[in-house]
């Protein structure tokens, strides 16, 4: 089943909207609180503790599962889902975070990245295409995100984050150039 987003509501005065997005596994309301899962787990909660604060989709980081346990074994033990004990929606990343936010121990090329690992301080090599095998072998997440996909941004405070999420939002008009989401 290919995923699936319904707009619910529009704001009759920005172009605003929320929506459910129906996935494999579930669905979830947007926006969405994405409690953050980075190696299986929300630290200090069980999936029905996570669930019951109304939670709908978790966030998984592909780079540090691929550390700790691994993307292998978590494919030997049935996938993310059962690693987990979740059933709903899951999102996992591209490991692209970890390029940016760990420069300082990354070399990055027109390839890939070479990674210091956090856990051994061996190399760790990630190319697009070793990040899409990372996400296979999790099997079956919701979805991922892909290169050329933005779902946040990252920039110290006065970049801009907020001015461009409203921008994209509709919540206020962009003076110069043209934003497009889907061909829209």
């Amino acid at each position: 089943m290919p995923l699936k987003f319904d707009i619910q509501h529009r704001s009759q005065e920005h172009s605003g909207r929320t929506g459910v997005v129906t996935t494999p596994h579930g669905s979830f309301q947007t926006p969405a609180f994405m409690p953050v899962g980075t190696r299986g787990s929300v630290k200090g909660l069980t999936p029905n503790q996570v669930r019951s604060t109304g939670s709908e989709i978790i966030l998984n980081n592909a780079y540090h599962l691929m550390l700790r346990p691994s993307d292998t074994q978590i494919a030997e033990l049935g996938g993310v889902h059962t690693f987990m004990q979740w059933n709903g929606p899951v999102l996992t990343d591209s490991g692209g975070y970890q390029a940016w936010s760990m420069a300082d121990i990354n070399s990055i090329d027109e390839d890939g990245v070479t990674f210091k690992s956090i856990v051994d301080g061996s190399k760790i090599r990630m190319t697009p295409e070793r990040s899409i095998e990372i996400q296979n072998n999790l099997k079956n997440v919701s979805f991922n995100i892909k290169k050329g996909e933005v779902v946040g941004f990252l920039g110290p405070n006065g970049a801009g984050k907020s001015t461009m999420m409203k921008i994209i939002t509709c919540y206020i008009s962009q003076n110069k150039g043209e934003v497009n989401i889907c061909g829209l």
